[in-house]
C-alpha cells in the first residue's frame, strides 16, 4: 500500500508538471488508467508466483485459494513454508526491478534539471 501510494502520488504530480492546464483532465484520467492497469498486473503477477511456488512445494494450491476466498481451511506447515516462500520471492521480484526502475527516474531528473 506504501509503495503503490508513494509511486502513484508522485507519478501524478510529476505529470501535472509538464502538463498543459487545458490537458489536466486527460492527464489524470490517463494517470488513473495505467495505474489501475499497473495494480492489476503486479496483483496478477504475484498471484501466479504465489500460487506457481506452492504447487512446486507442495503439489497442491487447493488450500491457498480456500484461504484467499476466506474460507476457514486449516494448511499444514508445509503449506504455510511454502506460501512464506512465495511471498520472499514476490519481494525479491520487487526489490529487483526497483533497482533498474530508480535508475531510469533518476537519469531523467538529472537530465531535465540540467536542461533548465
Amino acid at each position: 500500500g506504501i509503495s503503490i501510494g508513494l509511486v502513484s502520488t508522485s507519478g501524478i504530480t510529476w505529470m501535472q508538471r509538464d502538463a498543459v492546464e487545458s490537458e489536466m483532465g486527460r492527464v489524470n484520467a490517463a494517470h488513473q488508467f495505467v495505474r489501475t492497469v499497473a495494480i492489476t498486473a503486479a496483483v496478477a503477477l504475484g498471484g501466479a508466483v504465489l500460487l506457481g511456488t506452492v504447487e512446486a512445494r507442495t503439489g497442491a494450491v487447493e488450500s491457498v485459494r480456500s484461504l484467499l476466498a476466506g474460507d476457514a481451511a486449516v494448511v499444514d506447515a508445509d503449506t504455510v513454508a511454502a506460501i512464506g516462500d512465495g511471498v520472499a520471492l514476490i519481494s525479491g521480484i520487487a526489490a529487483v526491478l526497483a533497482v533498474p526502475t530508480w535508475v531510469v527516474v533518476w537519469r531523467a531528473h538529472r537530465r531535465r534539471r540540467l536542461e533548465i
